[in-house]
């Protein structure tokens, strides 16, 4: 029994000893010196975040309400959440603090280190080889693509009759989904089974859960995953989401094959840079995509079939989720303000008139006042709200020196809501992106699509997607609001994320 006491003084000594190491050492001495709320012993402020995430995404907003900084214990490791532009500056623009924060380890066993989660030096060579696939002449092929889909989105609205409310979020999800299949992966998915692609949905959404229900309880460790029910459904999602990919990347290789084309990297490179204005790729009619720029990378030793597997995975979540959300937020702030719906309606079928009703890429271009419609809707309602860096160094901002070791949110939900940067926020205003209007605000107050070194590598793609659907809508609808944004609710999740329906009046024009 002396012995069973001994060793627990020596636990109980050893705890103490490490909290003392973590709460008072160099990295704690100075977050301590950066404004949060007291953090209790060992637990940190782990027990504020307590609740569903619809109240952590309202706590979340409630910490950064008036301040720019905040500092936070979970509960051995220190967090900095920022919301000030010239703070977000020096850390975005940095060349050394460029790899995610420890939360994105929650999906390497998914997703393992592919542009998302990789580190610098793997980071830099991975997004070098898929930046080729968004070279502008490889998204004129994806504009085709998200105007054909686009064109069955809006007879599918219109066969509800004149008239009619719906429940937008799921139609936009299988609409971009749809889009980003066809021009990420060269795959319809009107040939595939719908249990597959019903399964893949639901094993995408349960995977989200799980990382958020992590992110909120960092005890639950790895090995513990190995014994809980919660890591057996991780598992089977995961599993799910594998043998999707692995079977898209499969039939493309087969299709190659069947084609009897297996271009290097280099010879794409030089296809994509010299290929005409108007014409396919040369030496073929089909329409090539991003998976073929990883293909060909393999056939060069760029990546391997896991690596292009790790992208895969990336392109398809990323590429539609963030999309389907904005697109929903977009036409419910169209649909609360005509006088903007109007305008942008008349840019619209002017543009559609002055080329036989008919779109492309350079028409798109065109598309002005609809351009700042979208960017003040991502003002607003940024579809990713939070992103997280890990700090490799020390940095020094305006008022603390951040210590090397410590995680950084930043909460561009609340950036793009700071009155510093935009007088009234909460209103919708496109006018806020003329180009003189810009020209004046901080550089970094307005980052839908993160910024710096690291930024979104789609966001060129996305903002095109979203122009073809929100100018074939307005072309062929009038839209009413029957759900309004100020009593729309959100929850905590990768991406912005809505805790209900949301429906919108769509009522046919006569074209």
């Amino acid at each position: 029994m002396a012995l069973l006491y001994l060793l627990l003084v020596f636990i109980v000594i050893g705890l103490i000893a490490f909290h003392v190491r973590v709460r008072y050492g160099r990295v704690g001495s100075m977050v301590a010196k950066i404004p949060g709320p007291y953090p209790l012993p060992f637990l940190g402020n782990l027990l504020s975040f307590a609740g569903n995430r619809e109240e952590l995404w309202n706590k979340l907003r409630a910490l950064m309400k008036g301040c720019s900084i905040k500092r936070m214990w979970f509960p051995t490791r220190a967090w900095i959440f920022i919301q000030d532009a010239d703070d977000m500056e020096v850390l975005l623009t940095s060349k050394v603090n460029v790899n995610k924060g420890q939360a994105y380890n929650l999906a390497l066993k998914w997703l393992h280190t592919g542009l998302l989660t990789s580190k610098r030096e793997k980071w830099t060579e991975r997004r070098k080889i898929v930046n080729t696939g968004f070279h502008y002449n490889v998204m004129k092929k994806y504009v085709e693509i998200s105007i054909e889909y686009t064109k069955q989105f809006v007879e599918e609205i219109k066969s509800h009759g004149d008239e009619c409310v719906l429940n937008i979020l799921p139609l936009l999800s299988d609409l971009t989904l749809q889009i980003i299949c066809e021009s990420a992966l060269g795959i319809s998915l009107d040939k595939l089974d719908n249990k597959v692609l019903q399964e893949y949905k639901e094993a995408i959404r349960e995977i989200d859960d799980i990382f958020v229900y992590r992110g909120a309880r960092p005890y639950i460790t790895d090995w513990m995953m190995y014994f809980l029910p919660l890591g057996r459904r991780q598992d089977h999602a995961i599993k799910i989401l594998h043998e999707f990919t692995d079977r898209i990347i499969r039939e493309r290789k087969e299709y190659h094959a069947n084609f009897q084309e297996n271009r290097s990297y280099q010879h794409f490179v030089d296809d994509v840079e010299e290929s005409a204005e108007d014409d396919s790729f040369k030496g073929t009619k089909k329409r090539l995509v991003m998976l073929d720029v990883l293909l060909s990378a393999e056939q060069d030793g760029l990546i391997d079939e896991k690596g292009i597997r790790e992208e895969v995975d990336l392109l398809v979540l990323a590429g539609h989720d963030t999309t389907s959300i904005s697109m929903v937020i977009m036409l419910m702030l169209l649909a609360e303000n005509p006088e903007a719906q109007d305008r942008a309606r008349a840019e619209v079928i002017q543009v559609f008139s002055e080329n036989g009703g008919k779109l492309d890429i350079k028409e798109i271009q065109k598309f002005e006042y609809l351009d700042r419609c979208i960017k003040e809707a991502m003002r607003l309602y940024p579809a990713i709200g939070n992103f997280i860096r890990h700090l490799n160094e020390d940095v020094q901002l305006k008022k603390y020196l951040l210590p090397a070791g410590v995680d950084v949110a930043f909460f561009v939900y609340d950036l793009h809501r700071d009155p510093k940067h935009w007088q009234e926020p909460e209103k919708f205003d496109p006018d806020r992106f003329l180009e003189e209007n810009v020209k004046k605000r901080h550089p970094f107050a307005y980052m839908p699509f993160s910024a710096g070194p690291r930024n979104c590598i789609g966001q060129k793609f996305a903002m095109f997607e979203m122009k073809v659907i929100l100018s074939h809508v307005l072309y062929n609808f009038y839209l009413e609001p029957v759900d309004l944004t100020a009593s729309i609710r959100f929850e905590v999740n990768v991406i912005l994320r809505l805790s209900h329906p949301v429906h919108v009046k769509f009522i046919r024009r006569d074209v």
